[in-house]
């Protein structure tokens, strides 16, 4: 992968490589999707790493009369597509789209910070059939939804145009890559799995009230992660904590927030990542982790890359990983 800091001015043309130390998150909209770089030129506007969506637009500046340095942050290009939303049209209640999904994408970003956002004419490849966007979701989530769906992702990356000519950031829809990594075995990715059973399995949920006249729901989850009302672990495997959330002013708000709660504190089963050199990996494609008679298939979410005295370092973390 290219690494070079490329500055660009207000009209996206180039002013040069910076060296700096850095730091990127992309990803869903679970991820930051920001940047964060160290003692930038003030006549910068922003930044890319060509072929890559690793870039973005200085949106915060922090310096100090008592220090050479400064910091500069701001959204990611992907983090953009999180800070605008998907609006039915007059008198829908929904934005339901079909057809090729690269046009689909361009109608969608037609309108998005004046068409900064071009999306290649080339056919992608991927027929949408009636797909609903759920209400007022925010760009990033809807075109990822839509696209995983179908086996594809959002490629995002940047180039410059031609010799003199502006920096241009493409969106566009790609198939999946699926990486599988077994234990034990030459694979492209290196697997850690964590197996931990220490989780809660019952939760007391206690809402608004007084004392025993409090409002009380008794959550339960099973082993293949479904909460509900009835009991699934007795006796020594059971294992137990109280959540209290006395503004819950109905039932089905204390189950919905007990719930998420207890999602949190139950036993799990997590998958790390690290793949080589030459087996780069993006946000969307999948992976395959097998062991023996466990296999885990789950998708990249998000890509973390540092520069910290001139070295590199990138790491990736799938749904479920922190």
């Amino acid at each position: 992968m290219n690494t070079d800091l490329i500055l660009f001015d207000s009209n996206m043309h180039e002013l040069g490589v910076l060296s700096a130390d850095a730091d990127f998150e992309v990803g869903s909209s679970e991820a930051l999707n920001n940047f964060e770089l160290q003692t930038v030129p003030l006549d910068a506007h922003g930044f890319y790493i060509e072929g890559t969506e690793y870039g973005g637009v200085f949106e915060y500046l922090h310096e100090s009369s008592t220090s050479d340095y400064q910091t500069r942050k701001g959204w990611t290009w992907r983090g953009l597509l999180t800070q605008s939303i998907v609006i039915p049209p007059s008198g829908s209640d929904y934005r339901i789209v079909s057809g090729e999904a690269n046009g689909i994408i361009r109608s969608l970003l037609a309108d998005v910070l004046g068409g900064f956002f071009v999306v290649p004419e080339e056919d992608s490849g991927c027929e949408i059939s009636s797909y609903q966007f759920g209400l007022y979701t925010n760009l990033l989530d809807g075109l990822m939804d839509m696209l995983s769906g179908y086996g594809y992702r959002l490629s995002i990356h940047s180039e410059k145009s031609g010799m003199g000519e502006p920096v241009v950031v493409y969106v566009e829809a790609v198939p999946v890559k699926m990486v599988e990594g077994t234990f034990n075995s030459d694979s492209p990715v290196e697997i850690e799995m964590t197996s931990n059973n220490m989780g809660i399995n019952h939760l007391v949920c206690m809402g608004s009230g007084e004392l025993q006249n409090r409002m009380r729901v008794d959550l339960y989850i099973n082993r293949k992660g479904a909460v509900s009302q009835t009991r699934y672990y007795t006796g020594f495997k059971e294992r137990t904590a109280y959540y209290d959330y006395p503004s819950a002013e109905s039932r089905a708000d204390l189950i919905k927030y007990g719930t998420e709660r207890l999602l949190e504190l139950a036993s799990s089963t997590t998958v790390g990542v690290h793949a080589s050199e030459s087996e780069e990996l993006e946000v969307g494609d999948m992976v395959r982790a097998v062991k023996g008679k466990t296999v885990v298939r789950l998708p990249v979410v998000r890509k973390i890359l540092k520069l910290e005295r001139g070295r590199w370092i990138q790491e990736y973390r799938v749904k479920g990983e922190q």
